[in-house]
């Protein structure tokens, strides 16, 4: 890494890769939709990882971009975009970044 990276930003650039495999864990239950259907819940704590990812995206780190990129983190939450359609919040981050 580069010396004037700060601290933060290589803890996160070194994890991605392990966010990333936690963002694609699916939680394997699903929850009874009022019109009969069923839908898997993203979960809070996925929802809170890509509201940091989104907040990371969006800054000027070429060491996290290429970190977020290699790991196919947007790939990740594409489909989630496409998978979740009923949820707001994943749809606002997603929109964030794209």
């Amino acid at each position: 890494m580069e010396e004037d990276t700060p601290v933060l930003m290589e803890v996160l650039v070194e994890n991605i890769p392990t966010l990333a495999k936690f963002l694609s864990t699916e939680t394997g239950r699903e929850l009874p939709m009022t019109y009969g259907g069923s839908v898997k819940p993203v979960g809070e704590t996925r929802l809170r990882l890509i509201e940091l990812l989104t907040s990371v995206i969006k800054t000027d780190s070429d060491l996290l971009h290429k970190a977020i990129f290699e790991s196919n983190v947007l790939l990740t939450m594409t489909d989630m975009f496409f998978l979740h359609v009923w949820n707001s919040s994943l749809h606002y981050y997603y929109n964030e970044i794209v």
